[in-house]
């Protein structure tokens, strides 16, 4: 039986604290948030399992919640496709699988130069820790960007929440090993100024690129599967070059119970006017 409350509490941790959780990690509202996404199944969000995607040839996003801060909503991957390599410019994402079993690779820039993100104690000075800008990298001579993989790891529902940071973990491909359904809270939302950018990668400059054979190694989280990154052709440098994906994600209906939030608290309501306000004064800096 869907449980509304158990869907809402995410969303308001996210809506009303995503400036604190974007600043501190491991802040209260990160764990709380973290938590709140534990509780979740498949039949609160009107999923019924095993979820039928017979004859899918693509990735489906059931939104959730959309505003100028954040975006929630879950990915439903068939078997054996994939999301290709792509980054998250300047943004925080917690993802939960909800069913079926993910392979994920994360990379880091091998070469990123950025101020780290302030800290604060309320998302009104959010905007300097959120500005895509900051994070851009410059390809070399080549026209290539590099990177390293920083883990490889398979996830199911009873696993770890998945993290990815503007510093850590921000470039990332998944694939379905079974039909799988994932939640996905982003932070803050995509935009015209923060799009998604596809990779492809380019051998590597001494004719190597990295393992993905590599021997399966128990540990982590019960659950969950990873790959060793101590293997030394994880941890050398990978190349990669933009691509034109036209890889698309379809949108999905949602079949769940009806989510109805609660009006944002008055101090959230100001901290987000503000950071709003100091967005548009960076992008009409431009």
């Amino acid at each position: 039986m869907p449980r509304p409350k158990i869907v809402q509490a995410p969303l308001c941790i996210a809506r009303d604290h995503w400036g604190e959780i974007v600043s501190s990690p491991g802040s209260p509202y990160a764990e709380q948030l973290k938590a709140a996404l534990k509780r979740i199944k498949c039949s609160d969000l009107g999923l019924v399992e095993p979820i039928n995607m017979r004859d899918w040839t693509t990735a489906r996003y059931v939104n959730l919640y959309h505003d100028d801060n954040i975006d929630i909503g879950v990915f439903l991957l068939p078997k054996g496709q994939k999301i290709p390599l792509h980054n998250h410019p300047a943004m925080t994402v917690f993802t939960r699988v909800l069913s079926g079993t993910i392979d994920v690779r994360s990379l880091d820039w091998a070469d990123l130069v950025a101020p780290a993100a302030p800290a604060f104690e309320s998302s009104s000075a959010a905007a300097a820790a959120v500005n895509p800008s900051s994070f851009e990298q410059v390809p070399d001579h080549a026209g290539l960007f590099h990177a390293r993989v920083t883990h490889h790891r398979r996830y199911s529902a009873e696993s770890s929440i998945i993290e990815i940071h503007p510093r850590r973990c921000n470039l990332h491909e998944i694939r379905a090993l079974e039909n799988s359904a994932f939640i996905d809270i982003a932070m803050p939302s995509y935009s015209d100024e923060r799009a998604c950018t596809y990779f492809a990668e380019e051998p590597n400059l001494e004719g190597l690129r990295v393992a993905s054979d590599c021997s399966w190694s128990m540990g982590g989280e019960p659950g969950s599967m990873f790959r060793q990154c101590a293997c030394p052709l994880a941890q050398r440098t990978i190349h990669l070059r933009v691509t034109k994906s036209d890889y698309e994600v379809q949108a999905e209906p949602y079949r769940g119970p009806r989510i109805v939030l609660p009006p944002v608290p008055a101090p959230c309501a100001a901290a987000a006017a503000a950071v709003a306000a100091a967005m548009a004064t960076i992008a009409a800096a431009k």
